[in-house]
């Protein structure tokens, strides 16, 4: 039986915008390393990008977190800040059991875990697998 997170990664393949690539990234060494790179390989090319994929449970009020605090170690924040510091691209994916999509840039990955989900609703929502590939790589 595969995991959530691994189904997520499933459905982003079958659902993957043409020109782009994806690689899901097992690693044991760097624990902070998001969980998908992606590259855009049809014109303009190479621009990279790094997803860490997120399974959550939908809160049942608007001012409680959609990612809680024990969703996002550590390592995996200061990955994605320092990472955003240095000019590269990467955001966290999340899927709740309504399989409803939030695409979050890796800069906020400190505040997400505060974010409330009303919050996450408004400004973070991806209606489509197409959006997500198009925010990803705008």
């Amino acid at each position: 039986m595969r995991k959530p997170e691994q189904r997520l990664y499933d459905a982003m393949k079958r659902n993957c915008a043409d020109g782009v690539r994806l690689e899901r990234i097992e690693n044991g060494v760097n624990t902070g390393t998001p969980d998908v790179h992606c590259i855009r390989c049809a014109t303009p090319r190479g621009l990279t990008v790094w997803i860490e994929l997120k399974v959550v449970t939908t809160p049942k009020r608007v001012t409680t977190p959609l990612i809680k605090r024990d969703r996002m170690r550590r390592d995996q924040i200061a990955w994605h800040l320092s990472y955003a510091s240095a000019g590269g691209r990467s955001f966290i994916l999340a899927r709740d059991q309504a399989r409803e999509l939030y695409l979050f840039p890796g800069a906020l990955a400190l505040e997400l875990c505060d974010m409330p989900y009303g919050r996450c609703v408004l400004d973070y929502h991806i209606e489509s697998w197409a959006k997500l590939f198009e925010v990803a790589f705008r």
